[in-house]
């Protein structure tokens, strides 16, 4: 079994715009009176790689802790669309065949329309990824956030796909147990017979 790690380093990640950068400041550091390093970690909930929960788009959604943890995990399909521009149904059905979760490699590009988002919903799809930093524009994010979240797909946002070729995995991409959380960072991988 081979693991294809698909996050991006959190330093490295581009980060939303009026999103706080990541920052890991010292708390103890080895030297002649301290036995361990300790670091802070400073961020957002939604930094680098991460999953939104329903409470991200709804003042009363389901939190981060209370998802279902099989929506991170089994069969998903990474597949190419057209580069820099608002996706349609018509670019995405051919893909959800047999598919119950998609990964959209544009570079960071493209990203979906409210039509789309409906298709997606009526498909049933469990969670839908991208390697931008949302899967909607940014005059439209809270619609289809809403729409997307309101029918149990889960978000997976800000990947790292351009080494991985377009086909069939597993994904592994469990969020922290954060009470309250309005979505979490993860550790995204892929698994493959070779």
């Amino acid at each position: 079994m081979k693991l294809i790690d698909i996050t991006r380093t959190v330093q490295e990640a581009p980060i939303y715009p009026g999103s706080a950068p990541f920052s890991l400041t010292p708390l103890t550091v080895i030297d002649k009176t301290e036995e361990f390093n300790i670091t802070m970690l400073q961020g957002d909930s939604h930094l680098g790689t991460h999953v939104d929960a329903p409470r991200h788009a709804y003042a009363d959604g389901t939190t981060i802790d209370q998802t279902d943890l099989a929506l991170y995990y089994g069969a998903c399909r990474v597949a190419t669309v057209p580069f820099g521009c608002l996706l349609t149904s018509t670019n995405l059905e051919p893909l959800l065949t047999d598919c119950s979760r998609l990964l959209l490699k544009s570079n960071g590009t493209s990203h979906l329309t409210l039509e789309a988002a409906s298709a997606l919903a009526q498909h049933h799809l469990r969670l839908l990824g991208t390697d931008g930093l949302s899967a909607a524009p940014m005059d439209c994010e809270g619609p289809i956030h809403r729409l997307l979240l309101r029918h149990g797909i889960a978000l997976l946002e800000n990947l790292q796909l351009e080494h991985v070729p377009d086909g069939d995995y597993i994904l592994c991409a469990f969020p922290l147990k954060v009470a309250q959380g309005d979505g979490s960072p993860v550790r995204a991988v892929l698994l493959c017979e070779n």
